[in-house]
């Protein structure tokens, strides 16, 4: 999902993006690969990890501290993709109370498609995650498990989907 964010504002012309999270894991990953895959600097102060532990910790606050060292550098990014939807709208706060335009100035882009996304001022550009797919996929799995304790574990991919709006 993150990978696809990247591409969709590679194609806008978006060319020096940030990005915000809590912790190093598969989204940070996906940033990684579609930077470097759509040919943009991949430059680690525009990766931004402010608190180690659980997704809980990935608050509104988090974003506006991660926007205002993005913001703060010489040469700062024309988009922040957020980890999270809450990242991201602390990120639009941050950058609205300091005069920056969304997405005029910079573009922004969360991640799960939370209720009340579509309601922030632009409304945020996000990914939406299949989250009911997800834990019928969990229930599914952990009863053939208990059912069958030596089935090789497996590792399921489940489909995003990117919902543009208008932060970017």
């Amino acid at each position: 999902g993150i990978h696809a964010l990247v591409d969709h504002l590679a194609k806008l012309g978006r060319r020096r993006l940030g990005f915000i999270t809590g912790y190093r894991d598969s989204r940070e990953e996906g940033f990684i690969k579609g930077i470097r895959a759509n040919g943009l600097p991949d430059d680690p102060e525009l990766r931004i990890r402010l608190v180690q532990g659980n997704f809980e910790s990935w608050t509104p606050e988090l974003g506006q501290q991660g926007a205002n060292i993005l913001m703060q550098q010489k040469n700062p990014p024309d988009a922040i993709v957020c980890a999270s939807d809450r990242i991201a709208i602390g990120a639009m706060q941050w950058l609205h109370q300091n005069g920056f335009r969304v997405p005029e100035d910079i573009a922004i882009t969360g991640f799960d498609n939370i209720s009340g996304s579509e309601f922030t001022i632009p409304p945020l550009t996000t990914v939406h995650v299949y989250k009911e797919l997800i834990g019928a996929l969990a229930v599914e799995r952990a009863i053939r498990r208990i059912e069958n304790p030596n089935e090789v574990p497996l590792q399921i991919l489940t489909p995003t989907s990117v919902i543009v709006r208008r932060s970017c």
